[in-house]
């Protein structure tokens, strides 16, 4: 004889399981959404994260559009220039961020000369030592992650997370659950970070409330590096020149597709490399490459601005940086008006 407590067939009834289920996604939710509130009450704002998948989709974009323009270079490319600014100007412009912190460019310059499907402008941000040869493959990681490794399934799942990251601030390592358990234990919550990427790989930096100890020990550090390097690894001009032939030869192979390729010097408040002013080593990439050169000392345009941690212009001052900088390379006939 069947239990009372079984249904006619034999199975027991599921609404308990299910409401405790439910009770229990409830629950879940609420202390996300006030994890959330407390995240973003201490004056966290959701970041996407940056990783390769994401410079992939915007590698991506480059291949096959002759209105492309690839933002190539380290940091100050991606703090500097805002992509949406010189879409919006230029409406037929594709842009394609492949700037990488803390490198020197010239190995996504070399892929854009090896895709036969790349015809556009690539604004390559470049220094003296970014061009010795002993550096050309220091983004050479990424590059090899778009062709072996970024597939349909890649982009699907990157583009998922980023729509995740640009909602919550709770799947930022910065603001995880264990990190809201860290302060409650220590007594001490992760500062806000002043820095925030976004889809477009553009890195807002508000440095007006910079955590500007950090800052500074990283800028310590920085001109250590840099002494470090200037002792004994910085090129010599002979050597840097022959580099300057090989980059040349990218160059060509771009041009020659109808493509063009500008090289920037960005603002800084000190020179952090040997030889990155505008005086022999400049002159000598323009005169040997035979490529548009344009140096920020030359540009009021470009170097009026305040550089809060000598190297980078703040979040506000992004967008008027990027359309000087437009305005300069519309001047050059670079980026035609109407593009």
């Amino acid at each position: 004889m069947p239990s009372s407590t079984s249904n006619s067939d034999g199975r027991r009834p599921q609404g308990p399981t299910l409401a405790i289920w439910v009770a229990g996604a409830l629950l879940g939710a609420l202390l996300l959404l006030g994890l959330e509130g407390f995240w973003r009450g201490m004056g966290h704002h959701p970041s996407v994260m940056d990783d390769e998948a994401l410079w992939a989709q915007q590698r991506a974009r480059l291949s096959g559009n002759e209105h492309a323009v690839a933002l190539i270079g380290a940091s100050r490319t991606l703090y500097n220039l805002v992509p949406d600014v010189i879409e919006k100007r230029h409406p037929k412009v594709v842009v394609g961020n492949v700037a990488i912190e803390g490198t020197n460019p010239v190995a996504a310059l070399r892929d854009l000369a090896r895709d036969p499907d790349f015809h556009g402008v690539a604004i390559c941000d470049i220094t003296y030592a970014g061009i010795d040869a002993t550096t050309w493959d220091e983004q050479q990681g990424h590059v090899d992650f778009y062709w072996r490794k970024y597939k349909p399934g890649k982009d699907v799942e990157r583009r998922l997370r980023t729509l995740v990251q640009q909602c919550l601030v709770t799947v930022s390592p910065r603001t995880s659950i264990t990190k809201f358990a860290e302060g409650v234990f220590d007594a001490k919550w992760e500062r806000p970070f002043h820095v925030r990427v976004h889809p477009s790989r553009w890195w807002s930096g508000d440095f007006q409330r910079a955590d500007f100890s950090s800052i500074l020990d990283r800028s310590q550090w920085l001109r250590q590096w840099n002494a470090d390097r200037n002792q004994g690894d910085s090129p010599t001009l002979e050597s840097w020149s022959e580099a300057v032939d090989g980059i040349a030869k990218m160059v060509s192979r771009i041009r020659q597709r109808g493509g063009e390729v500008v090289f920037v010097c960005m603002p800084t408040s000190r020179q952090p490399w040997k030889l990155t002013d505008k005086h022999a080593a400049w002159q000598t990439l323009e005169a040997r490459v035979g490529a548009p050169t344009i140096h920020f000392t030359d540009h009021p345009s470009l170097s009026k601005y305040v550089l809060w941690d000598a190297s980078h212009v703040d979040e506000r001052d992004a967008p008027a940086f990027t359309s000087a900088l437009i305005d300069i390379l519309e001047q050059m006939q670079v980026l035609p008006r109407g593009s």
